[in-house]
């Protein structure tokens, strides 16, 4: 069946291929190669980019940020977590940092790298304070798989006293604990079940020397991982998480089913299923050009996908339009500053870049994603992007018929993104957060209630063209709103030849009609007169109009408190009006037309 796979084998099966598959000399053998010939790591195209990921932290490399207790009961305490979170992603950066410089043949980083792969096994708990209700988190797996990567890939530049405790580390906090007991993302719905049973299978794969222990982790690992594929994304291979979570989730896969591809003589090849190829086609579904992305549920719009995973999941998979996500050159992200995304950076892309990459109209139906594409006059591209969905995604935010408005590289009516990650914005509070409710998203407001929560509360599309001079967009979403005198809410939008887009909305009541309130929400400066706003780009001005009904008009609210609290460089602004209640039926409507700067 289509957007499903079966990957599972059984612990008997696996054993017989693990033994009598002869194991290859590396299973990470481009690292292997770097760490023994560190002019060819210079030479690399992409050094100059790794080198720029790792400058900040050389500075003072030499200072190992400390983990404290209380640093770690505060977390609890205060609920924030970036009082934790900041100074262990800093210390497991700057770990990854001086391996990089190893590489790189700089054998005064050497001591310093010893330092830090030590002063993590004295860690008490790899894991983050806030996630103690588990064994292994996010945190222990990435370490785990950090420092395996190291000392087998440094391993004949490494002290043996090292190399073995790290190997009792990661039995003891991360072996024995994942084969004894199956947290709940073992087999979960989200970007947690990639990362964790993929930084655990290569970890089990680089260090297990028991062929029936390695047998039954891995059997554990395509077990979870079988789930991963098939629920964790849509039928149609798209993530309701966002693309930033596509990235993260996929990351580990790719790195694990690489290495049991080599480790298994090719008989086990997960990225070149056909369910593979389907995930692998989402990310450039969703782009609005080069270096921005759709950016709904916890996602952001500026991702920077890692090139060296990138080009070969493209190249594994079979899929090529995916390399189109590299078109816009740039530094690795902050994310990939991991041992295992750097060197990867370095030895699996060639360097190269896709030119004149074009974003055309995309539909996703089961993710109920859609992008239209359009031009003005003077040749500026327009691109539009909206989703039905339901309010209980992973990840989620309440916005169902949210849009985007995106023109020649600038957003003007954005998706805003996560707020700030903290306990309350994980638990039941999360909704209070404008960056999580509807407030803070491009979607009305009906009789002052604003969306509700559950998948029951969710919208679908009636028509999409994309044939027509003009592009249309149609979708009911008042399912997502817990009003009961609510009897529709069609969502309208329109491109037209020239650019513009109009968005139309038809309430409709099945007693007394409620007063309803449009927003547009932006990152860019605004202007307000009357029925009209401008919002300021770089290159372009939008103009909005409200055409229908005559009278309401434009009111600009600044949410600075909110952006701030939410670690916002730019406070995010807020357009409405306001429709009284009149008729039963309301039609709102609003023109967006391109202007030059």
């Amino acid at each position: 069946m289509k957007g499903r796979v079966t990957i599972s084998r059984s612990r008997e099966e696996l054993k017989e291929i693990l033994s009598s598959t002869k194991p290859p000399t590396s299973l990470i053998p481009e690292l292997i190669e770097a760490a023994k010939e560190p002019e060819l790591v210079c030479d690399r195209p992409s050094a100059p980019m790794v080198q720029a990921a790792a400058e900040p932290y050389l500075a003072d490399i030499e200072n190992i940020p400390r983990l404290t207790y209380t640093r770690y009961r505060d977390v609890q305490r205060y609920t924030n977590r970036y009082i934790y979170r900041v100074p262990q992603f800093e210390k497991r950066a700057k770990m990854a940092t001086a391996a990089v410089q190893v590489l790189f043949g700089k054998d005064e980083y050497l001591s310093t790298l010893h330092d830090y792969i030590w002063s993590t096994c004295e860690e008490t708990k790899w894991i983050l304070p806030q996630r103690e209700d588990l064994e292994i988190d996010l945190r222990v797996c990435g370490t785990g798989f950090t420092m395996a990567e190291l000392i087998v890939g440094l391993e004949h530049r490494l002290e043996d006293r090292v190399v073995k405790r790290v190997r009792k580390e990661i039995d003891r906090r991360v072996f024995a604990r994942y084969l004894d007991r199956k947290e709940g993302w073992w087999k979960g719905h989200n970007n947690w079940n990639g990362v964790c049973n993929g930084a655990i299978g290569i970890a089990f794969l680089l260090l297990e020397k028991d062929e029936d222990r390695l047998a039954r982790a891995v059997a554990t690992v395509l077990e979870g991982l079988e789930t991963f594929l098939n629920v964790a994304f849509t039928g149609d291979g798209g993530c309701e998480e966002g693309p930033g979570y596509w990235r993260y989730g996929m990351s580990n896969l790719v790195c694990f089913s690489e290495a049991l591809r080599h480790r298994t003589g090719g008989e086990i090849d997960l990225l070149a299923t056909d369910r593979v190829k389907e995930i692998a086609a989402y990310p450039p579904k969703v782009m609005l050009s080069p270096g921005h992305y759709f950016s709904y549920s916890d996602s952001s719009e500026e991702s920077a996908f890692h090139p060296g995973l990138v080009q070969r999941l493209a190249e594994r998979s079979g899929v090529e339009e995916l390399l189109k996500i590299l078109a816009k050159p740039g530094e690795l992200q902050s994310g990939s500053r991991r041992f295992h995304e750097m060197w990867r950076a370095l030895m699996w892309w060639d360097g190269t870049r896709p030119k004149d990459v074009k974003v055309e109209d995309s539909m996703l139906p089961a993710t109920e994603v859609v992008r239209l594409t359009g031009e003005t006059p003077s040749g500026a591209s327009v691109v539009l992007a909206a989703k039905a969905g339901h309010n209980a995604a992973s990840h989620n935010h309440n916005d169902v018929g949210v849009f985007v408005l995106h023109v020649d590289g600038e957003t003007f009516i954005c998706d805003p993104g996560s707020g700030a990650y903290s306990v309350r914005y994980f638990n039941e509070h999360r909704y209070e957060n404008i960056f999580a409710n509807s407030y803070g998203h491009s979607v009305p407001r009906i009789g002052e209630q604003l969306q509700s929560v559950g998948k029951e509360y969710a919208g679908e599309y009636t028509e999409i063209d994309t044939d027509g001079d003009e592009k249309r967009v149609e979708m009911r979403i008042e399912g997502a709103y817990n009003v009961l005198n609510l009897e529709k809410l069609n969502r309208l939008l329109v491109m037209s030849p020239e650019g513009d887009v109009t968005i139309e909305d038809t309430f409709g009541f099945s007693e007394t009609p409620l007063a309803v309130e449009e927003a547009f929400v932006t990152w860019r400066n605004t202007m307000v007169s009357g029925n009209t706003a401008l919002l300021v780009g770089e290159n372009h001005v939008l103009e909005l109009t409200i055409e229908a009904p005559r009278g309401p008009t434009f009111e600009l609210e600044v949410l600075k408190e909110e952006s701030e609290a939410n670690r916002k460089e730019v406070p995010l602004k807020r357009l409405a009006f306001v429709i009284e209640p009149a008729d039963r039926e309301m039609v709102a409507r609003v023109r967006a037309r391109v202007l030059p700067a």
